[in-house]
């Protein structure tokens, strides 16, 4: 896709750029905001790898590895009020799943 093309070279605008049109295009596909948290973490901007995170959480709640990765861009901040708040949600959708058990209670 060109976005990669653009984030290869690190034209970071033009891929950001191609990966808005993307969404206002179609909404529901996931890749594009994917792609946007991944410029945003390449070029160290972690608040706004965070806020395209939960922009993109609003739609897809039930992608367990976003709430994974958010919850570790949280901790990275210190905001361990949010860190636990992405690990319930994970609790929530997976309630047998010792390892998220367990996460929450590492950020406890």
């Amino acid at each position: 896709s060109s976005g990669i093309n653009a984030e290869s070279g690190k034209k970071w605008d033009d891929a950001l750029e191609m990966y808005n049109s993307m969404i206002e295009y179609e909404p529901t596909f996931p890749a594009p905001y994917k792609r946007k948290v991944s410029i945003y973490k390449a070029q160290g901007k972690i608040p706004e790898a965070v806020s395209e995170l939960n922009t993109y959480l609003d739609t897809f709640s039930c992608d367990h590895e976003s709430w994974l990765e958010l919850t570790d861009l949280y901790i990275g901040q210190q905001c361990y009020k949010q860190a636990l708040f992405c690990v319930e949600e994970l609790l929530l959708q997976h309630p047998h799943n010792h390892l998220f058990h367990q996460r929450y209670a590492d950020i406890l």
